[in-house]
């Protein structure tokens, strides 16, 4: 399954290889050079194979405590820094793969699996520029660059771009089933440790615990079986699972997170610690979304059928709407809509309120059913004013124009199946700040199905074409009608040979050319 996913602009991401931290500590931005154990990767260790009965660690630890060896803190382990050379470890052709261009952009997955559970970096390599075989139709094409394994199930996942000592690094933080929060720098290849810990639980305590029992038993104490350890959450930790996550876009280091148990926090990443705790739902917390352009204000929405703003720096001052179903999403609008609070619902519903008018009683600007199942995804364009795409468990993916919301009816422009199942996640890429000929149309999606699809919405629909695209730079402008032509051209010649075909009795057009099995052939219905 995939649970969530985030796009790194084109020309932001780019890749640190082994021979980039060759001799370097490995970067914490909390200021600490070694992290502690996550609980479950700890709990693991404790147990026997079959699980049936927990190790003493103090046990384990006395039998052999002469020869276990401490490194200090910015001080690393010999027998665990060769420090490879890149060039030692890929080939040339793995080089150029793992090399992120300026035109790629990179999509961030997390997937849930019976047997793993993964946090995927995917390369978007669609670079405008390069001749495209007209041939075939257009396919957006993706490829993974590196994955990470996780401790735990993740739910969802949020990237930041952050200067950290003179250089900017992209974080991707990912909340999980557990309370604990686990933030990745994203651009390091072959990492095996996130660059911070937020909540959770801390494990430094258990081996404490665990090295003084040692020494107990050293010293001629008993060597009674001790009550296993037990592991504690860190200090202003959630208490449950973490369902949603939202990076502050104007003051960067700070992250919100929505748990379920009922809670909201703001944590500091350069400090790695809770800055506020808000108890305002009573209910798990399914959304959080800061404003995209007022730092203080925080969207959030809850399983008890309420949606509300708050002001971090004032918690008194908040904003409060009833819906009618438990809360999937919610977000904000962008440019003359940024006043514009849009969440989506349970029961397939989409609702979109003014957030200067707010309270118990207040009335929708609009509200209407979108889909057959809970609108379980939401993604409100940021460079085409207007666009927002919806993603359901009806496995429907929907293109909506809420330009006019309040004083038109909201309309649907496009619609199409997904082809991975339920939809769980779904975001449009954002363009770059400079001048730019790619298109504002592509959308990542994922769901049930744990496959990544990319698709460019104008490329397939007229109708968004029509509806948006004067919206467009005259170079993106050029290359969308460029490749929806293409993509027409490909599509009426497999018709016309599909029409050949049931002419000839199902036989196929011995004038025809052969078919092309290769992945490039195929159009993004497939």
């Amino acid at each position: 399954m995939l649970a969530d996913l985030a796009w790194i602009p084109r020309g932001v991401a780019k890749t640190k290889l082994p021979e980039d931290v060759d001799g370097n500590e490995d970067m914490d931005v909390s200021g600490n050079s070694d992290q502690e154990d996550d609980n479950d990767m700890l709990a693991d260790t404790n147990r026997d194979e079959d699980e049936s009965e927990a190790v003493d660690v103090s046990e384990v630890l006395a039998n052999d405590l002469d020869n276990l060896s401490f490194y200090k803190k910015g001080e690393r382990d010999p027998h665990l820094s060769s420090g490879p050379k890149a060039n030692k470890i890929f080939d040339e052709e793995e080089l150029e793969d793992l090399t992120i261009q300026s035109t790629d952009a990179v999509v961030i997955s997390v997937h849930s699996g019976e047997d793993v559970s993964l946090l995927m970096t995917h390369v978007f390599d669609d670079n405008p520029d390069e001749s495209d075989d007209e041939s075939n139709s257009y396919v957006p094409h993706t490829y993974i660059h590196h994955d990470i394994v996780l401790p735990t199930l993740p739910l969802c996942a949020a990237h930041t771009s952050l200067q950290v000592n003179d250089d900017v690094v992209n974080l991707v933080a990912v909340g999980m089933f557990t309370p604990g929060i686990e933030v990745w720098d994203i651009d390091q290849v072959n990492n095996l440790e996130p660059v911070a810990s937020l909540g959770g639980y801390g494990a430094s305590s258990v081996v404490k615990d665990a090295l003084a029992a040692a020494n107990k038993v050293r010293a001629g104490g008993s060597r009674k079986r001790k009550k296993k350890p037990q592991l504690k959450l860190r200090d202003g930790s959630h208490t449950d699972a973490v369902m949603s996550l939202s990076w502050n876009s104007t003051q960067r280091e700070y992250l919100a997170s929505g748990s379920a148990d009922h809670t909201v926090k703001v944590w500091d990443i350069e400090s790695a610690h809770c800055a506020s705790t808000f108890s305002h739902h009573d209910g798990k917390v399914q959304a959080v979304a800061f404003h995209p352009s007022e730092a203080e204000l925080l969207l959030t929405g809850s399983f008890d059928k309420t949606v509300q703003v708050l002001d971090v720096r004032d918690p008194g001052k908040k904003g409060k709407w009833s819906v009618n179903a438990d809360v999937e999403t919610c977000a904000w609008g962008h440019g003359q809509l940024s006043n514009v609070v849009i969440t989506t619902t349970e029961d397939g519903y989409v609702s979109v309120f003014d957030s200067r008018m707010a309270g118990k009683d207040a009335s929708p600007l609009s509200r209407w059913q979108a889909h057959k199942g809970a609108v379980s995804s939401c993604a409100v364009s940021r460079d085409i004013p207007g666009l927002m795409v919806t993603g359901s468990v009806d496995k429907q993916i929907k293109v909506w124009d809420i330009s006019r919301v309040g004083s038109e009816e909201v309309e649907s422009i496009y619609q199409r199946p997904s082809k991975a199942g339920a939809v769980f996640a779904l975001s449009l890429c954002p363009l770059p700040d400079s001048e730019t000929n790619a298109s504002p149309f592509v959308i990542a999606y994922g769901g049930s199905k744990g496959s990544l699809g990319v698709i460019d919405l104008a490329v397939e629909s007229e109708a968004v074409r029509e509806r948006f695209m004067y919206h467009c730079g005259a170079a993106a402008a050029k290359v969308i009608k460029k490749r929806s032509e293409r993509r027409a051209f490909v599509t009426d010649r497999a018709q016309s040979k599909r029409s050949k075909q049931i002419r000839n009795g199902g036989q196929k057009d011995p004038d025809s050319e052969p078919e092309n099995s290769s992945d490039n052939s195929r159009t993004d219905d497939d």
